[in-house]
């Protein structure tokens, strides 16, 4: 395998795992707003989280704070954090033989 595949593969694992652990924190901070607002019997809890309770907690964040620019940072680091993985294993699984 040559070097440059390497690279690629090991920068596009780290970027995948920095985006993944920003995309934690900014969901907890989402988490946090949305139950400072919340009483405490509709709370979100920390822990143990599906698909309804993901959307619900998105339906409230988006209603409880229209114009907040924290679901468009988590998605965007989603997505930079996607294409690092893609473009690693792009890298991985080439056959660029004319490139060195």
């Amino acid at each position: 395998m040559n070097t440059w595949r390497i690279a690629c593969v090991i920068v596009g694992i780290t970027g995948m795992g920095i985006c993944g652990f920003a995309s934690s924190v900014l969901w907890q901070e989402m988490v946090d707003e949305v139950n400072r607002q919340l009483p405490v019997q509709n709370r979100c809890g920390e822990y143990w989280w599906y698909l309804d309770k993901s959307q619900r907690l998105l339906r409230e964040h988006r209603r409880l704070f229209p114009s907040s620019r924290l679901r468009k940072r988590m998605w965007g680091t989603g997505l930079i954090g996607g294409m690092s993985i893609l473009a690693a294993g792009i890298a991985l699984f080439s056959r660029m033989e004319g490139w060195r």
